[in-house]
């Protein structure tokens, strides 16, 4: 068994050579598939479960197929950010690299509009977005205009927090409020 951290969190990760719900039933312990499709890395054949611990404790196991049975990552909680970035954060920490933090929303939907305006400007030119130095102030405002639709303005930056963007891009965007 290895140790890992996800956003402050303890991971469990076990390798089986044999599936894990056959194991949960062979010790009689209650469990229930969680309705959730994974995506990529992960696949359609990959499992999160839920079970209690002989223990009592409510856990949850994501189970990654692989070549020689199966990877299985354990918790208590359900990741905030998804399982497919936890288990890509086990994945880093198994190379060297260190634990994901937790990012903000702001962050999230900053770069959900820049995925978007990239696809864009892809479909319009031949010159695709290729980094945050290439963007105008149309650029800008379309990245504005993203967050507003996600209810977020100069004010709820605040409470969200945006501490994972460079504060220059945060003023290009809002560039009314002084931060």
């Amino acid at each position: 068994m290895k140790i890992f951290t996800h956003f402050d969190k303890t991971i469990f990760m076990i390798y089986l050579t044999h599936d894990f719900i056959s194991l949960l039933r062979k010790e009689d312990m209650s469990f229930r598939v969680v309705p959730v499709i994974l995506k990529p890395p992960l696949s359609l054949k990959d499992r999160v479960v839920a079970y209690t611990s002989l223990d009592d404790i409510q856990l949850y196991a994501l189970i990654v197929h692989w070549e020689y049975g199966e990877k299985v990552l354990i918790t208590d909680t359900v990741p905030e950010d998804g399982w497919e970035s936890l288990y890509m954060d086990v994945c880093a920490q198994r190379q060297g690299e260190q634990p994901n933090e937790p990012g903000t929303l702001f962050y999230e939907v900053v770069q959900y509009a820049i995925d978007k305006i990239g696809e864009e400007r892809r479909s319009d030119s031949d010159t695709p977005l290729s980094d945050e130095a290439e963007f105008n102030d149309e650029d800008f405002k379309a990245i504005r205009k993203i967050l507003e639709e996600h209810g977020i303005t100069p004010i709820t930056v605040c409470d969200i927090g945006s501490w994972d963007v460079e504060y220059g891009m945060l003023i290009r965007i809002f560039p009314e409020f002084k931060f």
